[in-house]
């Protein structure tokens, strides 16, 4: 998405040039309009502009990958984890639970998302130990 915004960015640089070149030489030929437009520096600036935007969005995609990729092997982790564990807001409200959390303390995840996990803890304890 970045690549396109890039090249879009570039398609509209140069017909700026191009409009600015056309009004300031009306009876311009290729050959004429060529020379000016090289010796422009704004045409270098946009060009300059246009491979950095170009560099930075194959940069981003590169990192929105990773990170893609991070969040998978995290999930996976969370998943299949033997260790019961939840994750909680700034607001230490449950956001999810694994199936260990489930299994140990017969919590259904999508009954718990949004509570306080600190008033479930008392029951919990008292659920683990029963199970022992």
């Amino acid at each position: 998405m970045a690549l396109i915004a890039a090249i879009v960015w570039g398609f509209f640089a140069i017909l700026i040039l191009l409009n600015i070149v056309q009004n300031n030489y009306p009876d311009l030929d290729l050959k004429s309009f060529l020379q000016i437009a090289i010796a422009n520096p704004l045409l270098w600036a946009l060009a300059f502009s246009l491979l950095l935007s170009v560099f930075i969005s194959i940069r981003l995609n590169k990192s929105l990958d990773n990170i893609s990729q991070s969040g998978q092997y995290f999930e996976s982790l969370f998943d299949v984890s033997p260790v019961a564990v939840v994750t909680l807001d700034l607001e230490n409200k449950i956001i999810t639970a694994n199936q260990s959390f489930e299994r140990l303390y017969g919590y259904k995840e999508k009954d718990i998302v949004g509570q306080e996990l600190a008033p479930l803890l008392p029951l919990m304890k008292q659920k683990a130990t029963q199970q022992n």
